[in-house]
């Protein structure tokens, strides 16, 4: 049933799928289209719903059947649905293009960074030769290993390497295609929601246990090794190729690989060496051979080129996971970035705890007349950052808010360059929230930006203040103070005047007035006023 609702000239579509009838079969996802009746994902047409039967099923979305992929692959029994991720340019994946028989991709750059073996790195590439490496921004050369080590990893490559499986394989030979795809939390699409739910439930799955709670992966990249050949020195066989598929995934501090061989096909051939390897290293003493790559049986069943047939570490048939971001806890201490995200990741927003904290005054003289700060309470041990603005005017709140949240406002040359909001804020030197201060707000500060290059998600959680909000008590507070304390204030509450000016063509002005309604000598003036 499609439903429309409306007065015939402003129609809304009515979302069937939240309205709960029991159309879809129970094996299907039911979305909400808005339109005509499309069997596609992603169509966004008004008036209707789809149904999907899900991953492993087939149907109308009406009627779903189990896919029996043991019948229809004969001796070759192999659910390839239900190993490998949803690939393919129709699904967005991007194609490495075949440049040569050895190829790279692009640099792929993880905006928290990638944890891998005791160390945060800044970037990843990969070839069609199933090696994946990590690389630092002060590196710019990539490089092309088209075989293995003889004896696999030895800890001493001096180049941090994933080995998904690692072989010499040519990408211009056949229909092998390399594809990949970035994924992150802020994508909404339908694709994209199926990717990021199945990594968090495979990874929860397989660690929750050993890393003591649930990962929630904000950075996905997929990597498919689609129909890939191997490299040929004498007869070709168009039919041997390998189908396999790597998903790294991270958070910012953990990080993990889930590795997964769908059809696996290659043959001795003529080729010289026959030591595909499945693994990883740090290059500098950390390093694992899988043992599936480290088997006598080469091309047998279960065999070190047939990891589509045995059982992984998973207890999976093809499918392996590693996490990637330590292998010492002992020896392991947080990089400055991981510790960067950690905090950010735990900080609620600001808006939680910085309502009613008073903007910087735009210039240093406002700040010196404003009641509302006064000059900075320099702490011995809050050292960190306030050694930088030795040469600089820093005045403070002079009360914190509710939350015990305020603002420090940095002025130069009597300008403000800088309105730091800090959520645990010293407004007196016997305050309580000193060390509460020192590790939320001014350690944060160094493992962010100058340690290292996330000052991003410093000031997301920190709010940098412009004065753009910055209302000055001005005339209101100066006219008042006169009012009430200058020479002629007697005169003008007592003397001749007084009638005129509480009652006359002015007072609503005085009383009531843009000079009168800020700060709060204005508010006892005007108040005393009325009296």
């Amino acid at each position: 049933m499609h439903i429309i609702t409306g007065n015939g000239t402003d129609c809304i579509d009515i979302d069937d799928c939240a309205l709960n009838q029991r159309v879809c079969h129970e094996k299907a996802t039911c979305n909400n289209t808005i339109g005509a009746y499309y069997y596609a994902f992603c169509t966004n047409q008004p008036g209707s719903f789809l149904c999907i039967c899900e991953i492993g099923f087939v149907g109308d979305g009406f009627n779903c059947t189990d896919i029996d992929e043991c019948s229809e692959n004969g001796t070759e029994c192999m659910d390839i649905e239900s190993v490998l991720y949803l690939h393919g340019e129709a699904v967005g994946d991007l194609k490495v293009s075949a440049s040569g028989a050895d190829v790279n991709s692009p640099f792929i750059v993880p905006p928290m960074g990638f944890p891998f073996l005791d160390s945060v790195w800044d970037r990843i590439y990969f070839s069609d030769n199933g090696l994946i490496q990590f690389q630092n921004f002060q590196s710019n050369e990539k490089y092309l290993y088209p075989n293995p080590f003889k004896n696999g990893f030895g800890g001493n490559e001096m180049i941090p390497m994933l080995a998904v499986f690692w072989d010499d394989a040519n990408l211009t030979f056949g229909d092998g295609k390399l594809l990949y795809q970035v994924y992150n939390e802020s994508r909404k699409d339908f694709y994209s929601q199926m990717i990021i739910s199945r990594t968090n439930k495979e990874v929860n799955t397989h660690f929750s246990k050993s890393i003591g709670g649930n990962f929630v992966p904000r950075w996905i990249l997929k990597v498919t090794w689609d129909h890939i050949s191997p490299v040929f020195f004498q007869k070709k066989n168009i039919s041997e190729t390998n189908t396999f598929q790597c998903i790294l995934t991270t958070d910012g501090i953990l990080s993990f690989a889930l590795l997964k061989y769908a059809t696996m096909l290659w043959h001795p051939g003529q080729r010289l060496f026959h030591r595909a390897l499945m693994g990883y290293t740090n290059g500098e003493g950390i390093f694992y051979n899988d043992p599936q790559t480290q088997k006598i049986n080469t091309y047998g069943p279960g065999g070190r080129y047939r990891p589509d047939q045995a059982i992984g570490n998973t207890g999976h048939r093809g499918q392996w996971a590693y996490r990637l971001d330590l292998q010492n806890p002992s020896k392991y201490s947080k990089s400055y970035q991981q510790k960067c995200w950690q905090w950010y990741l735990t900080e609620p927003n600001p808006s939680a705890w910085n309502t009613d904290v008073h903007s910087c005054p735009c210039h240093e003289s406002q700040a010196k007349e404003d009641n509302r700060f006064i000059p900075e309470i320099m702490l011995f041990n809050v050292s960190t950052k306030q050694k930088l603005e030795e040469k600089r005017i820093t005045f403070m709140s002079a009360l914190p808010n509710r939350l015990k949240a305020g603002r420090r406002c940095i002025y130069s040359s009597g300008y403000l360059i800088e309105g730091i909001t800090d959520r645990y804020f010293i407004y007196s030197p016997e305050a309580t929230t000193t060390q509460d201060h020192i590790k939320g707000d001014l350690e944060p500060f160094e493992w962010c930006c100058r340690k290292s290059s996330l000052c991003n998600l410093y000031y997301e959680k920190r709010p940098i203040d412009k004065c753009e909000n910055y209302t000055s008590l001005g005339l209101a507070r100066t006219f008042s103070k006169d009012l009430q304390q200058g020479p002629f204030s007697k005169d003008l509450q007592q003397g001749p005047f007084s009638k005129d000016l509480q009652q006359g063509p002015f007072s609503k002005d005085l009383q009531q007035g843009p000079y009168l309604q800020q700060g709060p000598s204005a508010r006892t003036f005007s108040k005393e006023n009325k009296e």
